[in-house]
């Protein structure tokens, strides 16, 4: 943007000839006032970027007069023009600060010049202005509180942040004198090196860190045997102080977690060789007798149950994502009362009711069991001398949803679990979703349980409601919706036997370490007539990969193995842009690993011990997309 110059000269023909030099050097005069009074009329209708002033002016106000009047008024930036250079005008110059001072007659190069100058100054001055301003507001909202210490240890300067600490560490104001904060001295505070806790004897107690500096001296040295200012800096810690106490207290929880993800691997491993071992025998024996085929279902469902556990363990370690398909929930409740027979005391009556209805949704079978174990454990809690506990399952419309539209035309399924525990106080109520929420003892409890439950029905697209009342129970109402496609649930009967899913002798390279899994897997595989070549570890596969004829057409990995694991071989892979598909699978996967895995190209991660029919459907798509 050009700069706007507004010329004050009582001589016309000096002004003309400045207002030619000045457009000549591409700046724009936005007017030629000849006296005082124009002056402060022109700058207030023009707000010019600079005002070139000369000092003896004709009226009632001279040159220095009407600067000054401008820098009150509009906080003008002045530039003298004069031929008169006296002490006295100078002294009196100054006064008003200018940005230049230009002596008649002068050259159009020491206008240029010095108008530059001016002008540099100018920005860079409001340029610190503006920092002054964020540094201001940067100490008036600073979370911490912030305080001036005079020599005499009086306070001088605080933020509102410090005016709150220090009343309640020591009901001081601005202007008292600080002797002592808590249990310290002022001098015992400014010699120790560091952040000292101060806990007040309040009800409940809060907890602050305090820090005591010297200012500084413009050299940087300090000595603190000369009294000086001092900074006084006051954190609330007392909410950071009770999030370290509870994340202590879940340091048993956090370690079976660990523990489990390191075992899930090994456990998986296993799972997976026993549900492979019904598959072959199924599929290489014609005719078996119903009792062996009940044999085999049953070794089948332990081992998808321990499965079901070991992800039930990892979730103390992770954050598990969910794994959506439709499900129904009756088969899952009753398999929850199974659950609870055994875990709940004699003295607690569990009822279950579930009308003739349909009750599928999609969801995730395991994390929506878990929430159910939730809500009933805190209903055991609640009943410590018995009671009872129902479970009820209804059909809904959208209009009995809380926070849904009355229009809602969608079908709901809605969870009842309700007790006639000792129920929750109305102060506590709006609370009990809150992380770390809890009014258990220490020890009893996480207060993790109900958060966990409100962000399962979260994802799940559900709604939660709760009522109480002291004396007389709690009732829990989960919202979710309902699957309006009964086809997709796409449920077996029990005596079908899904078609096998064929290749046609395409070459798969499955690399896993565990010679029980690889071998049930390569008989898998054969059985439905793909080429199977086999690898150890990623080394091995790499070799193959180079010397395979026919070409690997798919590459199904473990993830963790010796040497090199399946991450390594993945990215191995793509350095040498080698562009085989590559399909993953493992007992236990990090979500910054599944990441690099998905950034990789990898085709599909699959959960360990592998559901065969879906492995051989996951191989069709990845072979012959439609």
């Amino acid at each position: 943007m050009t700069t706007s110059i507004l010329i004050v000269e009582d001589e016309s023909i000096v002004a003309l000839d400045l207002q030619m030099r000045l457009t000549r050097l591409g700046y724009r005069v936005v007017g030629i006032a000849a006296s005082g009074t124009e002056a402060l009329q022109l700058a207030e209708q023009f707000q010019p970027d600079l005002t070139l002033m000369d000092i003896r002016l004709k009226g009632a106000l001279d040159g220095i007069e009407t600067a000054q009047a401008l820098r009150q008024r509009l906080d003008a930036p002045i530039v003298y023009l004069t031929a008169y250079a006296d002490e006295a005008t100078l002294q009196r110059a100054k006064m008003t600060e200018p940005y230049g001072y230009l002596v008649k007659p002068f050259e159009e190069r020491e206008l240029h010049s010095t108008v530059e100058m001016a002008l540099y100054k100018i920005t860079n001055e409001r340029r610190q202005k503006m920092h002054a301003a964020r540094l201001q507001r940067l100490v008036t909202t600073v979370p911490d509180g912030v305080a001036l210490l005079d020599p005499d240890q009086r306070i001088v300067l605080t933020n509102a942040k410090a005016q709150d600490y220090l009343i309640t560490l020591a009901d001081l104001s601005p202007g008292s004198v600080v002797t002592h904060l808590g249990d310290y001295t002022l001098d015992q505070l400014r010699h120790y090196d560091g952040w000292r806790e101060i806990q007040t004897d309040t009800t409940p107690p809060r907890i602050f860190e305090v820090n005591v500096s010297c200012v500084r001296e413009d050299d940087g040295v300090v000595d603190l045997n000369i009294p000086r200012d001092l900074v006084l800096v006051i954190r609330d810690v007392t909410a950071d102080r009770q999030i370290r106490d509870r994340i202590q207290a879940q340091d048993r929880l956090a370690a079976v977690g660990q523990f489990a993800a390191g075992i899930a691997h090994d456990f998986n491993n296993i799972l997976a060789s026993i549900m492979l071992q019904p598959y072959i025998i199924q599929r290489q024996q014609n005719e078996l007798r119903p009792r062996s085929l009940e044999a085999l279902e049953n070794i089948t469902q332990q081992a998808e149950r321990g499965a079901e556990l070991i992800k039930q363990l990892l979730d103390f370690s992770r954050s598990s994502t969910l794994e959506m398909h439709p499900f129904d929930l009756v088969p899952l409740l009753k398999e929850l009362a199974k659950m609870l027979e055994r875990l709940l005391p004699a003295s607690i009556n569990l009822r279950l009711s579930v009308t003739e209805d349909d009750f599928k949704l999609l969801g995730d079978p395991t994390r929506t069991l878990q929430l159910l174990m939730n809500l009933a454990s805190n209903a055991r809690d609640a009943m410590p001398h018995g009671g009872d506990l129902y479970i009820e399952l209804l059909r809904v419309s959208g209009k009995s949803v809380p926070n849904r539209q009355q229009s809602d035309p969608n079908d709901w399924i809605r969870i009842r679990v309700r007790d006639t525990g000792m129920g929750i106080h109305p102060e506590i109520l709006p609370h009990i979703f809150e992380p770390f929420f809890t009014t258990k003892a220490a020890g009893k409890g996480t207060g993790l349980g109900l958060a966990q439950v409100y962000g399962i029905v979260q994802q799940h697209g559900g709604q939660i409601d709760i009522s109480s009342q002291l004396g007389q129970g709690t009732t829990f109402s989960i919202f979710l919706p309902a699957l309006l496609d009964d086809e997709s649930l796409g449920m077996l009967t029990e005596a079908a036997l899904p078609e096998p899913v064929m290749g046609e002798q395409e070459v798969i390279l499955l690399v896993e370490d565990n010679p029980s899994i690889g071998g049930s897997l390569s008989e898998v595989l054969e059985l439905s007539n793909y080429r199977v070549l086999s690898a150890e570890n990623g080394h091995a596969a790499l070799e193959k990969i180079a010397s395979a004829q026919p070409p690997v057409n798919l590459v199904l990995s473990d993830l963790a193995m010796p040497d090199m694991g399946g991450l390594e071989l993945c990215q191995e892979l793509r350095r040498r842009e080698i562009n085989v598909p590559v399909l993953i699978f493992s007992g236990y996967v990090s979500e910054s690993t599944l990441a690099e895995l998905r950034a990789l190209g990898v085709v599909d991660y699959l959960n360990k011990p592998v559901d065969v029919e879906l492995l051989l459907e996951r191989i069709s798509e990845v072979l012959h997309p439609s």
